[in-house]
Protein backbone atom coordinates (compact mmCIF):
# COMPACT_ATOMS: atom_id res chain seq x y z
CA UNK A 1 0.00 0.00 0.00
CA UNK A 2 2.77 2.44 0.96
CA UNK A 3 4.67 1.53 -2.20
CA UNK A 4 1.64 2.27 -4.37
CA UNK A 5 1.14 5.58 -2.57
CA UNK A 6 4.75 6.60 -3.29
CA UNK A 7 4.31 5.72 -6.96
CA UNK A 8 1.15 7.83 -7.17
CA UNK A 9 2.92 10.79 -5.49
CA UNK A 10 5.91 10.45 -7.83
CA UNK A 11 3.73 10.29 -10.96
CA UNK A 12 1.66 13.24 -9.75
CA UNK A 13 4.85 15.26 -9.27
CA UNK A 14 6.07 14.45 -12.78
CA UNK A 15 2.69 15.31 -14.31
CA UNK A 16 2.57 18.62 -12.42
CA UNK A 17 6.07 19.54 -13.52
CA UNK A 18 5.52 18.63 -17.18
CA UNK A 19 2.24 20.56 -17.21
CA UNK A 20 4.20 23.66 -16.18
CA UNK A 21 6.83 23.32 -18.89
CA UNK A 22 6.78 26.35 -21.14
CA UNK A 23 7.48 26.28 -24.87
CA UNK A 24 10.72 27.99 -25.86
CA UNK A 25 11.84 29.39 -29.18
CA UNK A 26 15.29 30.54 -30.22
CA UNK A 27 15.64 34.02 -31.69
CA UNK A 28 18.78 36.00 -32.52
CA UNK A 29 17.11 39.16 -31.31
CA UNK A 30 13.62 39.87 -30.07
CA UNK A 31 11.61 42.26 -32.21
CA UNK A 32 9.86 44.83 -30.04
CA UNK A 33 7.64 47.79 -30.87
CA UNK A 34 9.63 50.98 -31.32
CA UNK A 35 8.44 52.39 -27.98
CA UNK A 36 9.55 49.17 -26.26
CA UNK A 37 13.04 49.32 -27.76
CA UNK A 38 13.62 52.71 -26.16
CA UNK A 39 13.56 51.07 -22.72
CA UNK A 40 16.72 49.03 -23.38
CA UNK A 41 20.38 50.00 -23.52
CA UNK A 42 23.96 48.96 -22.87
CA UNK A 43 24.99 48.46 -19.25
CA UNK A 44 28.68 48.93 -20.06
CA UNK A 45 28.63 52.59 -21.09
CA UNK A 46 30.56 54.74 -18.62
CA UNK A 47 28.40 57.01 -16.47
CA UNK A 48 27.47 58.15 -12.99
CA UNK A 49 24.50 59.37 -10.98
CA UNK A 50 22.96 59.99 -7.55
CA UNK A 51 19.95 58.77 -5.58
CA UNK A 52 18.27 59.18 -2.25
CA UNK A 53 18.25 55.61 -1.02
CA UNK A 54 17.07 53.12 1.58
CA UNK A 55 18.63 49.64 1.88
CA UNK A 56 17.34 46.71 3.92
CA UNK A 57 20.16 44.33 4.86
CA UNK A 58 20.07 41.72 7.65
CA UNK A 59 17.09 43.50 9.24
CA UNK A 60 19.09 46.73 9.15
CA UNK A 61 17.70 49.84 7.52
CA UNK A 62 20.36 51.97 5.88
CA UNK A 63 19.26 55.43 4.71
CA UNK A 64 21.46 57.88 2.90
CA UNK A 65 22.64 59.50 -0.30
CA UNK A 66 23.79 57.07 -2.97
CA UNK A 67 26.39 57.78 -5.66
CA UNK A 68 27.25 55.32 -8.42
CA UNK A 69 29.92 55.43 -11.09
CA UNK A 70 30.87 53.07 -13.91
CA UNK A 71 34.28 53.53 -15.47
CA UNK A 72 35.68 50.77 -17.65
CA UNK A 73 35.76 47.52 -15.67
CA UNK A 74 35.07 49.28 -12.36
CA UNK A 75 31.66 49.88 -10.84
CA UNK A 76 31.53 51.87 -7.61
CA UNK A 77 28.53 52.31 -5.32
CA UNK A 78 28.85 54.60 -2.30
CA UNK A 79 26.32 55.38 0.44
CA UNK A 80 26.70 58.52 2.58
CA UNK A 81 24.94 59.84 5.65
CA UNK A 82 22.94 63.04 5.03
CA UNK A 83 25.84 64.96 6.64
CA UNK A 84 28.42 63.42 4.30
CA UNK A 85 30.11 60.62 6.26
CA UNK A 86 30.84 57.53 4.16
CA UNK A 87 28.73 54.62 5.39
CA UNK A 88 29.46 52.05 2.73
CA UNK A 89 31.57 51.84 -0.40
CA UNK A 90 31.31 48.89 -2.81
CA UNK A 91 33.66 48.42 -5.74
CA UNK A 92 33.05 45.71 -8.33
CA UNK A 93 35.79 44.68 -10.78
CA UNK A 94 34.34 42.83 -13.77
CA UNK A 95 37.46 41.03 -14.98
CA UNK A 96 38.22 39.43 -11.62
CA UNK A 97 34.74 39.20 -10.07
CA UNK A 98 36.04 41.10 -7.04
CA UNK A 99 33.97 43.08 -4.56
CA UNK A 100 35.80 45.64 -2.45
CA UNK A 101 33.90 46.72 0.68
CA UNK A 102 34.84 49.66 2.90
CA UNK A 103 33.24 52.35 5.03
CA UNK A 104 31.76 52.73 8.51
CA UNK A 105 29.31 49.82 8.06
CA UNK A 106 31.58 47.50 6.05
CA UNK A 107 31.62 44.87 8.81
CA UNK A 108 27.94 45.22 9.71
CA UNK A 109 26.38 44.20 6.39
CA UNK A 110 25.97 40.72 4.88
CA UNK A 111 28.92 39.39 2.89
CA UNK A 112 28.81 40.45 -0.76
CA UNK A 113 30.50 38.40 -3.48
CA UNK A 114 30.34 37.73 -7.22
CA UNK A 115 30.26 34.26 -8.73
CA UNK A 116 32.18 33.23 -11.87
CA UNK A 117 29.38 34.53 -14.10
CA UNK A 118 29.18 37.93 -12.41
CA UNK A 119 26.02 37.25 -10.36
CA UNK A 120 25.77 38.95 -6.97
CA UNK A 121 25.91 36.66 -3.94
CA UNK A 122 24.45 38.28 -0.83
CA UNK A 123 25.10 36.52 2.48
CA UNK A 124 25.97 33.30 0.54
CA UNK A 125 22.71 33.43 -1.46
CA UNK A 126 22.37 34.24 -5.15
CA UNK A 127 19.96 37.07 -5.92
CA UNK A 128 19.80 36.38 -9.68
CA UNK A 129 21.15 39.80 -10.70
CA UNK A 130 24.52 40.49 -12.29
CA UNK A 131 26.55 43.31 -10.78
CA UNK A 132 27.18 44.92 -14.14
CA UNK A 133 23.46 44.99 -14.90
CA UNK A 134 23.07 47.56 -12.11
CA UNK A 135 24.21 50.53 -14.26
CA UNK A 136 21.26 49.81 -16.56
CA UNK A 137 18.83 49.79 -13.65
CA UNK A 138 20.36 53.00 -12.29
CA UNK A 139 19.60 54.62 -15.67
CA UNK A 140 16.02 53.27 -15.63
CA UNK A 141 16.31 50.93 -18.57
CA UNK A 142 16.74 47.19 -19.10
CA UNK A 143 19.92 45.46 -20.35
CA UNK A 144 19.90 45.14 -24.13
CA UNK A 145 21.57 41.73 -23.72
CA UNK A 146 18.13 40.51 -22.59
CA UNK A 147 16.86 40.94 -26.17
CA UNK A 148 18.83 37.93 -27.41
CA UNK A 149 18.48 34.28 -26.43
CA UNK A 150 15.79 31.67 -25.96
CA UNK A 151 12.32 33.13 -25.47
CA UNK A 152 9.17 31.55 -24.05
CA UNK A 153 5.72 31.58 -25.57
CA UNK A 154 3.29 33.63 -23.52
CA UNK A 155 -0.29 32.77 -24.56
CA UNK A 156 -1.75 35.04 -21.84
CA UNK A 157 0.24 38.03 -23.13
CA UNK A 158 0.97 39.31 -19.64
CA UNK A 159 4.67 39.85 -20.43
CA UNK A 160 6.46 42.04 -22.92
CA UNK A 161 8.73 38.99 -23.13
CA UNK A 162 9.92 36.04 -21.07
CA UNK A 163 13.21 34.27 -21.70
CA UNK A 164 15.55 31.60 -20.40
CA UNK A 165 19.20 32.43 -19.84
CA UNK A 166 22.09 30.55 -18.18
CA UNK A 167 20.33 29.17 -15.14
CA UNK A 168 17.72 31.91 -14.75
CA UNK A 169 14.46 33.03 -16.32
CA UNK A 170 13.70 36.68 -16.99
CA UNK A 171 10.17 37.97 -17.43
CA UNK A 172 9.48 41.61 -18.27
CA UNK A 173 5.92 42.62 -17.45
CA UNK A 174 4.00 44.96 -19.68
CA UNK A 175 4.14 48.51 -18.39
CA UNK A 176 1.28 49.65 -16.19
CA UNK A 177 -0.07 52.72 -17.94
CA UNK A 178 -1.65 54.13 -14.77
CA UNK A 179 1.47 54.61 -12.63
CA UNK A 180 3.93 54.10 -15.54
CA UNK A 181 5.51 51.25 -13.61
CA UNK A 182 7.72 48.72 -15.39
CA UNK A 183 8.86 45.53 -13.63
CA UNK A 184 11.04 42.53 -14.42
CA UNK A 185 11.01 39.26 -12.51
CA UNK A 186 14.07 36.99 -12.40
CA UNK A 187 13.77 33.41 -11.15
CA UNK A 188 16.38 30.71 -10.70
CA UNK A 189 17.29 27.59 -8.72
CA UNK A 190 14.39 25.49 -9.96
CA UNK A 191 14.16 21.70 -9.73
CA UNK A 192 10.98 20.35 -11.27
CA UNK A 193 9.64 23.89 -10.75
CA UNK A 194 10.04 23.64 -6.97
CA UNK A 195 12.30 25.66 -4.63
CA UNK A 196 12.17 28.65 -6.97
CA UNK A 197 13.70 31.92 -5.85
CA UNK A 198 12.88 35.26 -7.36
CA UNK A 199 14.17 38.80 -7.61
CA UNK A 200 12.09 41.70 -8.86
CA UNK A 201 13.18 45.07 -10.21
CA UNK A 202 10.66 47.88 -10.76
CA UNK A 203 10.93 51.36 -12.26
CA UNK A 204 8.30 53.97 -11.44
CA UNK A 205 7.76 57.37 -12.99
CA UNK A 206 5.75 59.21 -10.37
CA UNK A 207 4.68 62.77 -9.73
CA UNK A 208 7.89 63.54 -7.83
CA UNK A 209 10.33 61.81 -10.18
CA UNK A 210 11.67 58.36 -10.98
CA UNK A 211 12.33 55.57 -8.49
CA UNK A 212 13.77 52.08 -8.45
CA UNK A 213 12.90 49.13 -6.20
CA UNK A 214 14.79 45.84 -5.90
CA UNK A 215 13.31 42.81 -4.13
CA UNK A 216 14.71 39.33 -3.52
CA UNK A 217 12.63 36.37 -2.32
CA UNK A 218 9.75 38.82 -1.71
CA UNK A 219 11.88 40.91 0.64
CA UNK A 220 12.64 44.52 -0.22
CA UNK A 221 16.39 45.10 -0.62
CA UNK A 222 16.55 48.68 -1.85
CA UNK A 223 14.47 51.73 -2.69
CA UNK A 224 16.20 54.43 -4.71
CA UNK A 225 14.78 57.82 -5.66
CA UNK A 226 16.40 59.93 -8.33
CA UNK A 227 18.24 62.87 -6.81
CA UNK A 228 17.02 66.03 -8.51
CA UNK A 229 19.31 68.38 -6.58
Amino acid sequence: MKKNFKIVVFLSTILFATSCITNYKRMDRLQLPRHGQQEFGSCLTDGEGSFKGTFYLNEQKLVGDVDWKLEGNYLQLAVYEPFGQLLLNLKFVSNYHIVGVSGKLANAIPKIQLDDHGYIILDNYLIGIKAFELPCFFRFYWPDSWLSGTFMDDPDRQYLFSKKEAGREISLFKKNTVDRKSCSEISWGQWLFFFRKESKICFSHGKFGRSLEIESSQELLAELYEDSD
